[in-house]
């Protein structure tokens, strides 16, 4: 599903439906038009993820909404998120980053957007390469070579990540004091049956800890 009208000063944000992502778009928003882009791979938490986008696009009203799908990463498993064989502690999916960020700036090129903006923290940094400072600024590289946008016409579409030296807990710090919809979004991999968080993947538990390390200190 695809909408909106061509515009310039334009950021395509990757938007899960989570936390990280909604404060990266009240980031974005500050500097540019907003057009999310949102990506269902066979996640586990998939169909809570794409409620809660919906509530976002609501709140945030992005000139452009694009929905689409990554199949490819279901296909080829190994990580829990999208094999049910796996073991349950191997979330890490490979590649989706480069995966997901290839199709931003391809729909960037094409609105045209100035930015794409990403919602990675300095928590995902041990467990994920492709969350990784230089892993980003490699992969700005790949964008400047093979994109008509800037290796024909010098206008690179820059990659964003304006979390990427922040913890849960100060994104959560963030999020407040940018009035971020902080209660549309959902963190967690493995949802209930009954649509709740499970309280023990590792988003569910730095949600937990950052929200009440916050309130203790209100």
């Amino acid at each position: 599903m695809q909408q909106g009208h061509t515009s310039p000063n334009t950021a395509v944000v990757l938007m899960s439906g989570g936390l990280d992502s909604a404060v990266t778009a009240c980031i974005a928003s500050q500097h540019y038009q907003l057009a999310f882009l949102h990506v269902q791979y066979g996640q586990t938490h998939a169909e809570k993820e794409l409620e809660c986008f919906y509530k976002l696009v609501e709140y945030f009203k992005p000139a452009h909404v694009l929905v689409t799908e990554a199949p490819i990463l279901k296909m080829i498993g190994k990580s829990s998120l999208t094999d049910p064989n796996a073991p349950v502690e191997h979330v890490v999916v490979p590649f989706r980053n480069t995966i997901l960020l290839s199709m931003a700036v391809a729909w960037a090129e094409t609105l045209p957007a100035q930015a794409v903006y990403i919602g990675v923290t300095k928590d995902d940094y041990e467990k994920f390469p492709d969350c990784r400072e230089e892993y980003l600024a490699a992969f700005q590289q790949v964008v400047n070579l093979g994109t008509v946008t800037c290796a024909f016409y010098g206008k690179p579409i820059k990659v964003v990540a304006p979390l990427i030296h922040l913890t849960k807990r100060e994104i959560v710090q963030l999020g407040v004091k940018l009035n971020a919809p902080i209660s549309l979004t959902w963190s967690c991999y493995f949802p209930q049956e009954d649509g709740q968080p499970c309280g023990q993947c590792i988003p569910c538990r730095l949600r937990q800890e950052a929200l009440k390390a916050i309130s203790s200190t209100d």
